[in-house]
């Protein structure tokens, strides 16, 4: 079906047996100093078993002044070569090829601990960790430039296939790059091939150090996003001067950098951005080059990869999110079960949400991510079980799905006349239905496994019990709790589940309540402002939208501020009556009125819905409960539990 797709493809002296690529990510999966571990040895493998032609290791920092952020790896000294020779060795047994991709991050990092500063080209600080840099002198430059070409070296030893060199992102290289970041006045600064200069120092010291036969990449930051930035046309004369070097096998293309909060956004696109984010940009760079030319950005099927083969825009397809959501995209799609392929929604908060708040990442759908070595399996029954699910959220479906394929009999049992839970009703909001193709995919599952859905079918205890189950799994969700105002005009109150849902049309001005810091209460104000209401969202928090991940919030602030909602934060709402809504300042006690309020909007959390739970219980019944209904939480706890349970019986 994807004959480009499944091409071969060679980078020097390496043939890659197809054209996927697993992008470089960092999994916060490393050791204490950077060390790689037997977690990231099963993640690795996992991908490869799965299909991939090539998998590239995250950040791996290659000179004790650049951090250890975020979990990054490092190469530092000979100490490193162990852990490069176990991942090698578990990504080769399954047919696949392995880099790592070296790094000095500069000063778009976290500082911790150490080094005692951070080091760059320039004396530019981070709009993020807003730290200024000390500006490094030419003996620093070249000491770091050795590092590159030792730290090459430790992974030929260690067994990986080949490395890329970062120079993207607003790391190091890349801050050399761009004369937004590089205000030097020696040879080192000013017109572009003195700024080019440190990566191709780099790139000589890296082929001394590895030889003329080992493949060595580039990543590029071809589109900074930033006044003053690097822009196509100068990135453009940055892959025709790398290509005529010699010194490159292949360039991977991305954008943006971490030192600007949209820029950084931007180049991790959530599901708000379109497909195929920028391969546009890949395909420029591609038209000026001889070398293979990578890139990622929301590729999301085999369809989509081969497409873009199919037109010259790209030679190898990455994809990060795609292959932590499901490590055998590319068994599946080879063997023509694409409708398999569990469909990454990009929210990024189980990802790189957790990652940026300093835990190793996960996925919302995929709870064996970091945890490959424990469910590389699904283990044996001893006895098929009848088993009765209660409830058609994520939870219930997924602990169906993974019960049935196990070799259970199962039956999911739903109250609405439709699956999906708050996940359906999320999916309604601006940009957020990517989140339907993950129900959609759990409804195929379930049909391909055997499950007996009914539908529109209240449960009660009895009716249960007559069943027979030797199993019952109760996912009865939760509902919207509301907010415990002094006084409430309760029949103009209506919670972010009944405007997603559609079932309410509000005008006027409308007040919503950001209770929790989510983005379920953002999203519900851009629904409505769209819709014509003049919305103001309120929050107690420094900020609205305040636990909303680092890569989605800034789509969100852009998305309020381009529908006009009026953003209050450090407020709470003190009452709603007759039209008035009174707000108090948190931190001063002011009062400020708003009137003319014809409704107010809450998303404060909700209440288990357990009543079932607990009157199978006081019948005897061996039940167990997962999901809202235990407690309620956000999507990734629901199928998480799911499949866990589902894994139990």
């Amino acid at each position: 079906m994807y004959p480009l797709l499944f091409a071969p493809l060679k980078i020097n002296s390496l043939t890659l047996r197809n054209r996927v690529v697993l992008a470089p990510h960092t999994t916060g999966f490393s050791a204490p100093g950077g060390y790689l571990t037997e977690r990231e040895a099963a993640y690795q493998a996992a991908r490869a078993r799965g299909g991939v032609a090539l998998t590239v290791l995250g950040t791996n920092v290659v000179h004790r002044s650049s951090t250890l952020d975020y979990g990054v790896l490092g190469n530092l000294d000979d100490s490193y070569i162990a852990g490069y020779q176990l991942v090698a060795d578990a990504v080769h047994a399954h047919g696949a090829k392995i880099f790592a991709q070296l790094n000095h991050q500069g000063s778009t990092a976290a500082r911790k601990d150490a080094p005692p500063y951070l080091s760059a080209p320039s004396p530019f600080a981070s709009y993020i960790h807003n730290e200024i840099p000390q500006a490094m002198d030419a003996a620093l430059i070249r000491e770091i430039v050795r590092a590159f070409g030792e730290a090459a070296a430790r992974c030929k030893r260690g067994g990986l296939d080949g490395v890329l060199i970062h120079a993207a992102h607003g790391y190091l290289l890349n801050q050399f790059l761009s004369p937004l970041t590089n205000h030097r006045a020696d040879e080192y600064g000013g017109p572009l091939h003195n700024r080019m200069r440190a990566l191709l120092e780099v790139l000589a010291a890296v082929r001394d150090a590895a030889g003329p036969e080992y493949p060595v990449g580039v990543r590029l930051s071809v589109d900074e996003y930033v006044p003053g930035g690097l822009q196509l046309a100068d990135s453009l004369e940055i892959a025709k001067k790398l290509d005529a070097s010699g010194l490159v096998d292949y360039l991977d293309i991305s954008t943006g950098v971490g030192y600007d909060l949209y820029s950084e956004a931007k180049h991790y696109p959530s599901m708000q951005f379109p497909p195929l984010t920028w391969v546009d940009l890949a395909a420029e760079i591609k038209r000026v080059v001889s070398i293979p030319v990578a890139c990622a950005g929301r590729i999301r099927t085999p369809q989509e990869a081969e497409g873009l083969l199919r037109d010259g825009k790209l030679d190898l397809a990455q994809m990060a999110r795609a292959l932590i959501a499901d490590p055998e995209w590319v068994n599946k799609a080879q063997q023509g079960r694409d409708a398999e392929i569990r469909p990454c929604m990009y929210i990024s908060s189980g990802c790189l949400g957790r990652l940026h708040r300093g835990l190793a990442i996960s996925c919302v759908q995929n709870a064996t991510v970091g945890r490959e070595k424990e469910f590389e399996t699904l283990p044996k029954i001893a006895q098929s079980k009848r088993v009765l699910v209660i409830g058609g959220g994520p939870a219930g479906m997924q602990a169906a799905v993974t019960a049935a394929e196990r070799g259970h009999s199962v039956v999911l049992i739903e109250g609405s006349d439709r699956l999906g839970g708050q996940a359906r009703i999320a999916a309604n909001g601006p940009g957020r239905g990517e989140i339907l193709n993950a129900i959609l995919f759990l409804e195929r599952e379930l049909a391909r496994h055997g499950v007996e859905v009914r539908l529109n079918q209240s449960a009660d205890a009895d009716a249960l019990l007559r069943e027979n189950a030797d199993a019952i799994i109760i996912a009865t969700g939760s509902d919207a709790a509301r907010p415990p105002l002094a006084q409430a005009e309760t029949t103009r109150m209506f919670s972010v589940r009944e405007i997603l849902g559609g079932g309410v049309n509000l005008q006027g001005n409308v007040v919503v309540l950001d209770g929790l810091g989510r983005l379920a209460a953002a999203n519900a104000a851009e629904y409505l402002a769209r819709r014509g209401c003049r919305v103001t969202i309120v929050s107690r928090s420094y900020a609205i939208g305040a636990s909303v991940d680092s890569t989605t919030r800034p789509v969100m602030e852009r998305s309020l501020r381009e529908s006009n909602v009026t953003m209050l934060p450090g407020k709470a709402i003190e009452s709603f009556r007759d039209g008035l809504v009174m707000l108090r300042d948190i931190f001063t006690g002011e009062q400020m009125p708003l009137s003319e309020i014809s409704a107010l909007v809450y998303d404060v959390g909700g209440r288990a819905n357990d009543s079932l739970y607990h009157a199978l219980v006081s019948r005897g019944a061996t039940v167990v409960r997962i999901g809202d209904c235990v407690a309620p939480r956000g999507m990734q706890e629901a199928w998480r539990e799911g499949y866990e349970m589902g894994m139990k019986l």
